[in-house]
C-alpha cells in the first residue's frame, strides 16, 4: 500500500513539473497576445518612455501571475523553481521594446510634426514681436491682452492640428532639434517676453510724451499761422471796397494800399 501511494506522489510530481515546464511559454505568449492586441485607439501612441512603463506593469503583471501558478506546484523542487523563473524573466525581457517598435513608425511622424509645430510657433512669435516695436507705448492692460491672444492663437493652431492638441503633443516634444522649445517652455519664454515688453514700455513713455509735445507744437503754430493768413485775406478783401465819403478815388486807394501793407506786416510778425 505504500509502494503504491510512492508512486502515486511521483507520478503527481512528474505532472507538476510538467505543468511549470508549459507554464513558462505559456507566460510569454500572455504577453505577445497582449503586445499584439494592444491599440491606443483615438490618442496618440506612446512614445518611447511611455511604452516603457506600460511594459514594464505589464511584466510585473506576468511575472506575478507566473509566481502565483508556479507557487501552487509545491512538489516541484525549489532548485527548478529557481531556474524556471529565470527562463520567465529572460523570456519576457527578449520582448521588451516591442511596443514602440510597434508604433515607431507613427512616433517618428508625430515627432517631426512636434517639430514643425514648434518651428511655428518660434516663428509666429518672432513675428508678434516685430509688431509690438509699432504699439509702443501702450496701457498695461493692453500689452497684456495682445499677449495672451497671442497665445490663445497658439494654443487654438494646435489644438486644430496636433492628434489629441496639446495634451498629445506633450509626449514628443521633449526631444526636439537644437533651439526649439517644448510648449512648456516655449510658453515660459512668452511669459518672460511679456515682462520684458512691460519695462521697455514703462521706458517708452517720458519719450512718446516728448514726442507727443513737440508734435501738438507743430500743430498749433500750423493751425494758428492758417488762422492768421486767413484772418488777413479777410481784411484785405474788406478794405478792397471800403470808402470814406469825404476823399477822392486816390486819396483812398492810397489808405487802402497803407492800411493792407499794415495788417500784412501785423499778421507776418504772428507767423512763424
Amino acid at each position: 500500500m505504500g509502494r503504491r501511494k510512492f508512486v502515486l506522489i511521483d507520478f503527481k510530481k512528474r505532472e507538476e513539473r510538467a505543468a511549470l515546464q508549459k507554464l513558462v511559454p505559456e507566460i510569454g505568449m500572455e504577453l505577445d497576445k497582449w503586445l499584439h492586441d494592444y491599440d491606443c485607439g483615438d490618442a496618440t501612441p506612446p512614445n518611447e518612455s511611455e511604452a516603457k512603463e506600460l511594459e514594464e506593469a505589464r511584466i510585473a503583471e506576468f511575472l506575478l501571475e507566473y509566481d502565483t501558478r508556479a507557487g501552487q506546484l509545491r512538489r516541484v523542487d525549489a532548485d527548478e523553481h529557481a531556474e524556471r523563473r529565470v527562463q520567465v524573466i529572460k523570456n519576457l525581457d527578449k520582448r521588451r521594446g516591442r511596443l514602440f517598435r510597434k508604433y515607431s513608425d507613427q512616433v517618428s511622424a508625430l515627432k517631426n510634426q512636434a517639430a514643425d509645430t514648434m518651428q511655428y510657433c518660434v516663428d509666429t512669435f518672432g513675428s508678434f514681436e516685430e509688431s509690438l516695436g509699432d504699439v509702443l507705448p501702450t496701457s498695461e492692460a493692453e500689452l497684456d491682452k495682445a499677449f495672451e491672444g497671442h497665445l490663445e492663437q497658439i494654443r487654438n493652431y494646435i489644438e486644430s492640428t496636433f492628434p489629441d492638441g496639446l495634451a498629445g503633443m506633450d509626449s514628443y516634444d521633449d526631444a526636439l532639434p537644437d533651439g526649439l522649445p517644448a510648449y512648456p517652455a516655449f510658453k515660459e519664454m512668452v511669459e518672460a517676453k511679456k515682462e520684458e515688453y512691460k519695462a521697455k514700455n514703462t521706458e517708452a513713455i517720458p519719450g512718446a510724451v516728448e514726442k507727443v509735445k513737440a508734435s501738438s507744437k507743430d500743430m498749433f503754430k500750423d493751425v494758428i499761422n492758417k488762422a492768421v493768413e486767413t484772418a488777413i485775406e479777410e481784411i484785405v478783401e474788406d478794405l478792397s471796397d471800403d470808402v470814406l465819403p469825404y476823399l477822392d478815388e486816390a486819396t483812398m486807394q492810397g489808405l487802402r494800399d497803407e492800411l493792407i501793407a499794415a495788417a500784412k506786416e501785423y499778421g507776418a510778425s504772428r507767423i512763424e
